[in-house]
């Protein structure tokens, strides 16, 4: 299996859930490799793979610093495989120093919680 296989599985691991990434999962330092290892990714991935028009919104604090946090995952994931016209960086109420996925597609309904 290829790491952009096994990062394409993040959101059925998480059952549909937005995972957050934060500074002890993953470093911009961080060879794209960690993200392909870490579970709650891979599931994310694997939705991902298997949803033709899903996007991976990454959400961001915004400001400079998470700003070029989200921009160094967005180029990780490009570098596992993950086509950049399927990724959209978004600044949005994030904690600092963490980062939200979550899939979104017009067809992409979340489950009630």
């Amino acid at each position: 299996m290829t790491p952009a296989v096994l990062l394409i599985g993040v959101v059925l691991a998480a059952g549909g859930k937005p995972v957050t990434l934060g500074a002890d999962a993953w470093t911009t330092a961080s060879p794209a490799s960690v993200l392909a290892a870490y579970g709650p990714m891979r599931g994310l991935a694997q939705t991902l793979e298997a949803s033709p028009n899903a996007i991976l919104v990454i959400r961001h604090a915004g400001g400079e610093t998470d700003g070029t946090r989200a921009a160094a995952l967005r180029a990780a994931l490009v570098a596992l495989g993950i086509p950049s016209t399927r990724l959209r960086l978004e600044p949005a109420a994030a904690p600092a120093g963490s980062l939200i996925l979550e899939l979104s597609s017009p067809g992409f309904v979340k489950k009630p919680e």
